[in-house]
């Protein structure tokens, strides 16, 4: 999928998830920690990065430990991000991208009323200004994206995201 795994922030990682749950790793606090999984969590390895990247340390293995398969009838599972990929996200439209996006909103609303009474300032700031994007289109979409590096995965990405804002 081309993600960047390399540049792990809080600030990327609520605008995009970068791991997949068989791969991930977890200590005893992560795991106390996120017991109670929200419904308006997108995805549970989703919702454990944003603990993780708040709370604690997230590192990057840029070994394979595992044999990933994907099969016809898989529910999930990785895309290829190709041209023809980029193609068919477009002519969903802006309306999904938009679905899309307000989803990982959403979640960051509930991890902001679940954590963050135990976040410092700085990730509260964060967390706040990507909610406050929900309000927002056009020119103040984009700067508060710029401003706070709200940024995907690839410029791809990120020029599909702002379009959709417009």
């Amino acid at each position: 999928e081309k993600l960047d795994t390399k540049n792990i922030t809080l600030n990327r990682v609520l605008t995009q998830n970068i791991a997949s749950g068989c791969t991930i790793m977890i200590n005893k606090t992560l795991k106390e920690m996120c017991d109670n999984i929200p419904d308006q969590a997108i995805m549970h390895d989703y919702w454990l990065m944003l603990i993780a990247i708040t709370f604690g340390y997230v590192g990057y293995i840029d070994t394979p430990t595992m044999y990933y398969r994907q099969h016809s009838t898989n529910e999930l599972g990785a895309k290829k991000y190709n041209y023809k990929y980029i193609l068919s996200k477009a002519m969903k439209g802006k309306a999904s991208i938009k679905n899309t996006f307000i989803k990982n909103i959403n979640q960051a609303k509930a991890f902001h009323d679940i954590y963050s009474n135990k976040m410092d300032i700085k990730q509260k700031y964060i967390i706040e200004e990507f909610i406050s994007l929900e309000n927002k289109t056009g020119i103040n979409f984009i700067n508060t994206i710029i401003k706070n590096k709200f940024y995907k995965s690839g410029i791809m990405r990120n020029i599909g995201l702002c379009l959709a804002f417009l």
